[in-house]
């Protein structure tokens, strides 16, 4: 199996887009208990503040942001595992919450990962899902992105049909982010961490991000640019 770099697919940007990662966690907080595990490290963005909340396990199937992320928070534990392979986490231990933002797009059996990831759960803890929303938004930047796939509302719950888990909500997320990922369907890019890619970013963050904020109650169910899922294990 390919391993994908974690840095291959997120801009640069994304690192330096705080306020983003903290509105995500805010939409989770209320589920977060120690200890957790995080599904991705991705550009460590939400490794202080998960840490802050209980125990924490930072977990990728790339070795290089696996040490990364141990150099640069040292004393915290981080484990290379692939989700989809259910002996590689037998040495991960039972948790209360699991963060996996931006993760299950990526993973080709992405039931088989939902699974592995139920069975790390202890009975009561919860499943805390972000994933791209919308199949027909997918353009250059998902194919960039290395994304299998993004997901319909129908599409994520099927995931969970026959599993020991109980859904709790299911919400679109980021309404000004799905236009602007539409527009993206008439722009082609050969450079996901290009200036054009990064100035979007910056742009979105600066100045639309607090509207979009404010317009996700009254969307939640109707549209976003992600789907944000929350499960109980029974």
């Amino acid at each position: 199996m390919t391993v994908i770099a974690s840095s291959a697919t997120y801009s640069s940007a994304v690192a330096e887009a705080t306020t983003y990662a903290r509105w995500i966690l805010d939409t989770f907080r209320p589920h977060l208990q120690g200890p957790i595990l995080e599904i991705g490290l991705g550009h460590g963005g939400f490794v202080p503040d998960l840490a802050a909340i209980g125990d924490y396990i930072g977990l990728d199937i790339d070795p290089e942001a696996v040490a990364e992320a141990a150099r640069t928070y040292p004393g915290l534990r981080f484990v290379s595992a692939d989700i989809a392979d259910r002996d590689s986490l037998a040495g991960v231990g039972r948790v209360r919450s699991i963060l996996c933002c931006n993760v299950l797009e990526h993973v080709p059996d992405d039931r088989q990962a939902v699974t592995h990831l139920l069975e790390l759960l202890q009975p009561g803890g919860h499943l805390l899902i972000q994933v791209p929303a919308h199949t027909f938004l997918y353009n250059d930047l998902d194919r960039l992105a290395h994304h299998q796939r993004r997901y319909g509302r129908n599409d994520l719950l099927a995931l969970f049909s026959e599993q020991p888990a109980e859904v709790i909500r299911v919400d679109f997320f980021n309404p000004v982010g799905f236009f602007g990922w539409g527009l993206n369907n008439f722009i082609a890019h050969d450079d996901l961490d290009g200036a054009g890619c990064n100035a979007q970013i910056r742009f979105f963050v600066r100045y639309l991000l607090p509207i979009s904020r404010l317009l996700t109650p009254l969307t939640r169910g109707l549209f976003g640019q992600s789907l944000m899922l929350v499960v109980r294990k029974r």
